[in-house]
């Protein structure tokens, strides 16, 4: 709006009469309907720009500043067809300027289109690129940010299972077999009271672990630390084992002691995986089943582990249910695998981490 009363004022400046200050005035009326048509705009300005050498010569410049200002607006919105039709349009104009309206003393065509043309058309370019190379890094962000939070929840959710399914299975097959049996001595009440009351404390525990964790960084590292205690990885896994013997099932075990130097992520998978399979094995394969848990570190580093079990119930046959697709997705995080299926009359799991990458 400001372009209107700064041409006229600038031409009348200058002594221009009353045809070129009108002229003056419509340059700028077009600048406003630029900020919406800018290419009919830019093609209005073009033949006001010729018009105004043949009617009012002293409106020549302002006129020229109105159609620099709407090319450089038509290059803002970043449209590459209608940027080099307008580019196009103007510099026909110019041409036609030289070679009707050429006067000794005036500025050399070239430097006209580099000034008025050109320079408009770049800078306009620029910022235009500039926009949307700060839109897509907006973008980017947002959408990073909605990964990292799907992550967060996904990895949450993994824990979530792996500590509650785990625990709740325990207790679960302890309280139905105690359901068949015609009637429990003391000594056997209190032995299934005191087993239940050290798992359900033992679940609370580990959700109470969880939830430190969610509340400080939650990366892996801490998370590798925190969620699987202190302990050394073969007692903790030993401890699983008596878990599921207590359960009902005849479980043995052979663990590497090696397992006890691995790094917090990797102890973290691999105690997860084991927990897993084990909860799998308590909940399919029912008591008295056989279950051997075999966990070992190879030479070059790589980690590897099989739980077998002798009876085979309701595994899953297709992809799985969460805890395998949380298996899966956890060992992928550390170069590892998981293979499942049926082994004789049984179901076998086994699973392997890659060795830790030199550093």
């Amino acid at each position: 709006m400001a372009a209107v009363p700064i041409a006229v004022g600038y031409v009348l400046a200058r002594g221009g009469g009353v045809d070129a200050a009108a002229v003056a005035a419509l340059s700028g009326g077009l600048l406003l309907a630029a900020a919406r048509w800018p290419g009919v705009s830019l093609w209005a300005q073009a033949v006001l720009l010729v018009a105004a050498h043949g009617f009012a010569p002293d409106a020549g410049i302002a006129v020229k500043a109105g159609a620099a200002v709407a090319l450089f607006e038509l290059a803002l919105r970043g449209r590459g067809r209608d940027l080099a039709l307008g580019s196009t349009v103007l510099t026909i104009a110019y041409v036609i300027l030289e070679i009707w309206y050429r006067t000794p003393g005036s500025v050399p065509l070239f430097y006209r289109l580099l000034l008025l043309v050109a320079l408009p058309a770049l800078l306009g370019g620029y910022l235009a690129n500039l926009r949307r190379r700060v839109a897509v890094a907006e973008r980017n962000a947002v959408l990073s940010a909605q990964a990292a939070r799907r992550a967060e929840r996904v990895q949450i959710a993994r824990d979530l299972h792996d500590i509650v399914a785990h625990h709740v299975s325990a207790i679960l097959v302890r309280v139905g077999m105690a359901r068949h049996l015609p009637e429990l001595g003391s000594a056997q009440t209190t032995e299934l009271l005191t087993d239940i009351h050290g798992t359900a404390d033992s679940a609370l525990r580990d959700l109470h672990d969880l939830m430190n964790v969610l509340r400080e960084d939650g990366s892996p590292e801490s998370s590798g630390a925190t969620l699987a205690g202190d302990r050394p990885l073969p007692e903790l896994i030993e401890t699983m084992v008596e878990q599921a013997r207590r359960a009902g099932l005849h479980a043995e075990c052979e663990i590497d002691a090696a397992l006890a130097g691995l790094d917090g992520v990797r102890r973290l998978v691999l105690h997860r995986t084991v927990q897993e399979g084990i909860t799998n094995a308590v909940k399919h394969a029912g008591p008295g089943a056989t279950v051997t848990v075999l966990a070992r570190v190879t030479g070059n580093g790589a980690v590897q582990v099989r739980i077998d079990n002798n009876t085979r119930a309701t595994h899953p046959a297709g992809g799985g249910g969460f805890g395998l697709t949380g298996m899966r997705e956890r060992l992928s995080t550390v170069g590892g695998d998981l293979h499942y299926g049926p082994l004789g009359t049984g179901w076998r799991l086994s699973a392997s981490i890659a060795p830790r990458p030199a550093t």
